[in-house]
């Protein structure tokens, strides 16, 4: 019988594979903690517990035990173990490890997916020349959470969030050879963090043995001669796709 959401758990067969980024597991408390995932740990659903916690397995490696999963039924948990842990998901977007802050009150973020991130109080941007005040969300004949502009010095956009009472996040294009610049930084890092994870997934097969299926990755390919990556203000959720220049 196949797994399915409709199936009892003491009915679920284990399963166990490989994403880019992570082991992953699927299976009932009692089936990870056979694999050595949370031994003596409480899951999700149990008094007190949250619906996510992290665990150790037996390899003293860090593992994230989810039950938020609609797919699987109840009683049944998704876990992963990551390649590499970062600080954010997303931090390997930005330029900067932590924020600038090139105003009193401003702090930046500087997307490398060719916009700047600008946060803080209505007065703190309209002192750092930002914006004007008439301009934010919320103010008379304005959208009350967002409001986007054109930018026809740099043929880019300006898009204005209101982010709770007094806080607002401006995010703008940059110039057009400022982004070609990120762009490229970009492309290296994902190549470095694509590196790393599979130099720690190599290690860790080695470590764990045949019940790790190798599954080969298609190696990410290399900004060509000519190319350009498609960008906008807003960063997407994955990677960027290519085009030939008109």
């Amino acid at each position: 019988m196949n797994n399915s959401k409709e199936l009892d758990a003491s009915m679920w067969k284990f399963e166990q594979g490989v994403y880019e980024w992570c082991e992953w597991w699927r299976g009932t408390k009692t089936q990870l903690q056979a694999t050595g995932i949370g031994l003596g740990a409480a899951f999700p659903g149990e008094p007190g517990v949250a619906k996510s916690v992290d665990v150790v397995d037996l390899r003293g490696l860090r593992v994230k035990i989810d039950s938020k999963d609609r797919s699987l039924p109840c009683g049944v948990f998704f876990a992963t173990c990551r390649f590499i842990e970062d600080k954010e998901d997303d931090a390997y977007l930005y330029e900067d490890d932590g924020c600038l802050q090139p105003f009193d009150g401003v702090t930046l973020r500087r997307c490398l997916y060719g916009c700047n991130i600008y946060r803080g109080t209505a007065e703190a941007l309209v002192a750092g020349g930002l914006i004007v005040d008439e301009k934010l969300p919320g103010r008379p004949g304005r959208g009350k959470l967002q409001c986007t502009y054109r930018l026809e010095c740099m043929n880019g956009e300006m898009v204005v969030n209101r982010m709770g009472k007094n806080r607002y996040q401006i995010r703008m294009s940059v110039a057009e050879d400022e982004v070609v610049r990120r762009e490229i930084l970009l492309r290296q890092r994902q190549l470095d963090r694509d590196a790393a994870r599979l130099a720690v997934r190599r290690s860790r097969e080695k470590l764990t043995g045949p019940q790790l299926r190798p599954v080969e990755l298609q190696p990410r390919r290399a900004i060509p001669a000519g190319w350009r990556i498609i960008t906008n203000a807003n960063p997407p959720m994955r990677d960027a796709t290519f085009r030939l220049p008109v």
